[in-house]
């Protein structure tokens, strides 16, 4: 008896040290959340102050810096300010001295606070947070205004740029779909529980206004888009969420500390009444814990394999309506998050940013699978290099903002004419390449043909003619990436060399 006292002070002792733990956690997430903020805030107004060094506008960025710096100085006894505290320092001297572009700024502010979130996804040191259903409600709320960040630096360089460019919108429509996403798993997951601040986030004026202003944007309705209140009103919607987030946390503080107080209180009845229980119901206990040690063994089990394979899309069964169920569905929600930040990045770096087509980094890994199936089965495959014909001449004479605008619309049309299992891919400049599975070189020179005939017929922006000179090879069993590669560029050589606007082959050159 006295032993089951014991066990039963000893689960007491572990419910309070849980609340403690979670507590603890939590604070240090409401400070990195606050950190979050700030930073959001200094990656805007860096764009802002590198776009146009006007005397307010740097003024207000050393204001806001200063804020940012006290917030992460909160930090100080935590890894994630030792981490984030020199590549912020080393960022800022880089814009301080425009030693750094637009672009890479912007990724880099992206970065280092994407490098906080994840450690709250994966960072063992908040394995008890991370269980938490509240904590997965506000890492969406949290994604949402982080996807809300980027569409307002985003479309704050285009109205600096007073123009409206392909890259942007593409940018801004797959920020957008991220943050509705994000926003609804937020709401969804509430609607129980705090039924309150679902209404706060989804009537909200400044939300609904910010909202509307980007739909505007991806319309292409330039003339309606008020790009003076842009940055303001953006600001604004996004101060709603970390209002809300900041409530959620607090009021959920004082739950974990009202429950750290039970559980101490709990733990003293729980001892009294322990020697009656165990007498009345002991076979039940015996099968309650046989049955809860097997969920959580399968629960345990589940997770070795996940972080064994790294294959965060399979799920954790459990049919139960417990709190056990409820870990599980927990850990489901965390590892959809997780897989949902690796496709993402995933997308990121394998991705052309300005023509949604694959990269060469890409290029390499399917042609490396492709290779491999060649040599295993024989079966062929050929390689089309294709660029585009004086495309210097258009850069020149209608400037690199019509240029970018062709070299989408040539990704776009390219991609409706090959077939679904065609590999589209810029390789640099005004080159594309496409890898055509299962394709012997007189297909892929019809392919080549096709493509050819259908971008010179096409009339581009601001009534462009242009054309493309195109190189086939067909893979050999001697061949290797860069081989079959020189090959393809041999014949797009002499497609330019005879004429351009053609479409040649390596072995009608031999």
């Amino acid at each position: 008896m006295a032993a089951v006292a014991v066990a039963v002070a000893s689960f007491s002792w572990g419910k309070y040290s849980e609340r403690q733990t979670l507590l603890e956690e939590y604070n240090v997430f409401r400070l990195s959340t606050k950190a979050i903020h700030m930073l959001q805030k200094e990656r805007g107004l860096t764009v802002k102050s590198l776009f146009r060094p006007t005397p307010s506008n740097i003024n207000e960025l050393q204001l806001w810096r200063a804020e940012t710096s006290a917030a992460i100085l909160k930090l100080s006894n935590t890894s994630l300010s030792r981490e984030i505290s020199g590549r912020q320092i080393r960022l800022r001297g880089l814009s301080d001295s425009n030693a750094i572009s637009l672009e890479d700024c912007f990724l880099e502010y992206s970065d280092i606070i994407y490098e906080i979130i994840a450690t709250y996804s994966s960072d063992k040191s908040y394995e008890h947070i991370q269980h938490d259903h509240l904590f997965l409600s506000l890492m969406n709320l949290l994604m949402a205004r982080e996807h809300l960040g980027k569409i307002r630096a985003r479309i704050s360089m285009s109205a600096m740029n007073n123009f409206l460019d392909g890259e942007s919108q593409f940018y801004v429509k797959e920020k957008f779909g991220f943050y509705k996403i994000s926003k609804e798993e937020f709401l969804k997951s509430l609607k129980g529980k705090y039924p309150g601040y679902v209404g706060i986030v989804a009537d909200d004026e400044k939300v609904k206004k910010t909202e509307a202003a980007i739909s505007l944007y991806l319309d292409g309705r330039q003339q309606e888009f008020d790009y003076d209140s842009w940055f303001g009103m953006s600001t604004g919607a996004m101060d709603v969420y970390y209002s809300v987030e900041g409530t959620l946390a607090d009021t959920y503080g004082q739950y974990l500390k009202y429950e750290k107080r039970k559980a101490q209180l709990t733990g003293l009845l729980i001892l009294c009444v322990t020697a009656l229980v165990l007498l009345v119901s002991g076979l039940f206990v015996g099968r309650f814990i046989k049955s809860f040690s097997a969920r959580v063994e399968n629960i345990d089990d589940k997770m070795r394999f996940i972080l064994r394979t790294n294959d965060y899309k399979i799920e954790i069964t459990d049919q139960s309506h417990d709190e056990i169920s409820g870990i599980s569905n927990s850990l489901n929600s965390l590892l959809k998050f997780t897989n949902q930040l690796l496709e993402e990045k995933e997308k990121m770096a394998s991705t052309d940013r300005l023509t949604g087509v694959y990269n060469r980094t890409k290029f390499v890994d399917i042609f490396n699978s492709e290779f491999q199936r060649f040599s295993r089965y024989k079966t062929p495959f050929s390689v089309i290099m294709m660029d585009i014909d004086h495309f210097k001449i258009v850069n020149d004479t209608y400037g690199h903002n019509v240029g970018d605008d062709v070299l989408v619309e040539v990704a776009s049309m390219a991609s409706k004419i090959i077939r679904a299992t065609d590999i589209l891919v810029r390789w640099g400049g005004e080159e594309f390449v496409v890898l055509a599975p299962s394709s012997e070189l007189h297909s892929a020179v019809a392919l080549a043909e096709k493509l050819r005939s259908v971008i010179a017929g096409h009339s581009f922006p601001s009534g462009l003619k242009v054309t493309m000179s195109f190189g086939v090879a067909e893979i050999d069993e001697s061949d290797s990436l860069k081989t079959i590669m020189a090959r393809a560029d041999a014949a797009l050589y002499e497609s330019k060399r005879t004429g351009r606007n053609k479409v040649c082959t390596f072995s009608a050159i031999k």
